[in-house]
């Protein structure tokens, strides 16, 4: 009974890892795809555009076990706002809607991301910046 719940417990960090690392890329490409649009608009002196608009200038995914980890936060992305305001927002990555709905019962202020072996980056990476903008409340 001990090797089967290892095993299942194996596969779930591994599974956990896979979808963390989607997401990683997709921030990675989020980034870039962000820092487009602003270089665009600015170069077209569109400033109305760029006021509200983003740039993830950084992130970091947060240690196993870790505090953060324990209280539900899996990545850290430091947003950086037209005005040259900065926050935080925290992230959790789940690889079901069922532990999606657990996570948000116990952590209702950090925002979920379902990602599983099938899902492409682009839909990870167009749901996140739909996270970051209603985390804000700005325009995307």
């Amino acid at each position: 009974m001990y090797k089967i719940k290892r095993i299942l417990k194996d596969t779930g960090m591994q599974i956990g890892q896979k979808s963390e690392s989607k997401v990683a890329k997709a921030i990675d490409q989020l980034q870039v795809d962000l820092e487009q649009e602003w270089d665009e608009a600015s170069r077209k002196c569109e400033f109305d555009y760029l006021e509200d608009r983003f740039l993830i200038s950084t992130y970091w995914k947060t240690e196993n076990l870790s505090h953060k980890d324990k209280t539900g936060i899996d990545f850290e992305l430091v947003i950086d706002l037209c005005n040259e305001s900065s926050y935080r927002i925290p992230l959790q990555v789940k690889s079901s809607n069922k532990w999606k709905e657990e996570h948000l019962k116990k952590f209702p202020d950090i925002p979920c991301i379902v990602v599983h072996s099938t899902r492409s980056i682009n839909s990870i990476k167009e749901e996140l910046r739909q996270i970051i903008v209603d985390y804000l409340d700005v325009g995307g």
